[in-house]
């Protein structure tokens, strides 16, 4: 088979090109360590997805934060998205698996 690569076509995805939102360690058993890239300025906002859609945990981040550890002893083994959010503003998004 020959496979074609073209950069004129698609959509690009400005999250995953300027995010510097890192989390570990990937699979997850019970914490999960968020790394924003830089100490945040702003009260941040860090959401919690199942790979559904379905809305699981939110946390209100103070300004000064750059690494944030979240316990996630009470998820069940599966994918999640996690979102991270700072003056209105969607700043990252990273997928990671828990597996207990």
């Amino acid at each position: 088979a020959v496979e074609y690569y073209d950069p004129s076509v698609g959509i690009p995805d400005p999250l995953s090109e300027n995010s510097s939102l890192h989390v570990y360690p990937n699979p997850a058993h019970q914490l999960i360590h968020v790394n924003l890239g830089s100490r945040i300025e702003n009260t941040g906002r860090l959401e919690l997805f199942d790979i559904h859609g379905k809305h699981i945990l939110e946390v209100t981040i103070p300004p000064g934060y750059q690494v944030i550890q979240l316990n996630l002893e009470q998820l069940d083994n599966g994918m999640y998205i996690l979102r991270w959010s700072e003056s209105g503003m969607v700043k990252g998004m990273s997928k990671f698996v828990v597996k207990h």
